[in-house]
């Protein structure tokens, strides 16, 4: 027996193009949206590993930052989750544990292209709370990293600490 992992994906595809397809019988424009989210997301969560889960909302950080609201967020589920009266809407992912956020359009015009690069900016300037410590060896203190879904944090050598300022793996001049 032999698996043919492009005809799975063709597969779920069409799934769910059907799916969105029916989603234009669920009336309000809001309703019509949120009956094409929700399958993507269940489809992103079956796809993906122990320990991650697909939601949507709103990314946070630990500095007062908040995005705009997300389609999508596929975050780990060993870090919080805050969410007001269960609503989907109103459910904040800290950016410590959000892996990706992303948008699920209808069409793809100009301005559903500009709103979710807007969305997109706006995850991506939100901070993560980086404290820098030393090893207790006299070595220069840098910020510990660790593996999606560890626990485990490591410490790094400043050539792999990932500088928040300028986006960039380079160390800071």
């Amino acid at each position: 027996m032999s698996f043919n992992s492009s005809e799975y994906m063709a597969h779920i595809a069409k799934r769910l193009t059907q799916e969105f397809a029916f989603s234009a019988s669920a009336g309000t424009p809001g309703l019509v949206g949120s009956s094409k989210e929700h399958p993507a997301r269940v489809q992103l969560e079956n796809l993906m590993p122990d320990g991650i889960g697909v939601g949507s909302g709103i990314v946070i950080d630990s500095y007062g930052g908040v995005s705009k609201q997300q389609d999508i967020v596929v975050f780990e589920k060993i870090c919080p989750v805050f969410s007001i009266n269960g609503s989907p809407d109103a459910t904040y992912y800290p950016v410590e544990g959000v892996i990706a956020a992303g948008e699920v359009k209808s069409t793809l015009g100009k301005a559903e292209l500009d709103d979710a690069f807007s969305k997109s900016v706006s995850v991506k300037e939100l901070k993560r709370h980086a404290v820098a410590y030393g090893d207790g060896l006299g070595l220069e203190p840098t910020v510990s990293f660790r593996n999606y879904t560890s626990v485990i944090s490591m410490a790094c050598a400043p050539e792999e600490q990932y500088d928040q300022n300028t986006k960039s793996l380079d160390p800071a001049p």
